[in-house]
């Protein structure tokens, strides 16, 4: 018995969080983390950068969901004179914001910690 009082005690609860759209996948912490850095460093380079991510990838997934929901979740400024800029929209900070409320009530709810997916990680979610 004391074998396994002592197995279980190192048994913790994980998850993994994603949110979907009409039934395919939409966000999940990798995404959600690549806005949240742009919605606080106002430029999609800065905020690929500060995770480490390159640009095209970072590109890539702000594409992907907007192509998804038909919407912007990203205001874009060319550079140029004046420099140029990104800043989330009021989707872009209504879907991060739903995510982390989720996240934070299924946390409370398991008693553990999420698992902790890098911007990089697969965010496919059911499909693989």
């Amino acid at each position: 018995m004391g074998e396994d009082s002592e197995t279980l005690a190192k048994v913790v609860p994980r998850f993994k969080l994603w949110l979907e759209y009409e039934g395919s996948p939409l966000m999940g912490e990798g995404r959600v983390s690549i806005l949240e850095a742009i919605g606080r460093l106002n430029s999609i380079k800065r905020a690929c950068e500060s995770l480490g991510i390159s640009y095209r990838y970072g590109w890539g997934c702000i594409r992907k969901i907007e192509s998804r929901l038909g919407r912007p979740v990203v205001e874009r400024r060319r550079g140029g004179y004046g420099g140029g800029g990104a800043r989330l929209t009021g989707l872009g900070r209504m879907l991060t914001e739903r995510y982390r409320i989720i996240e934070a009530r299924v946390r409370e709810g398991i008693g553990g910690p999420r698992v902790v997916a890098g911007a990089g990680a697969s965010e496919r979610g059911p499909e693989g």
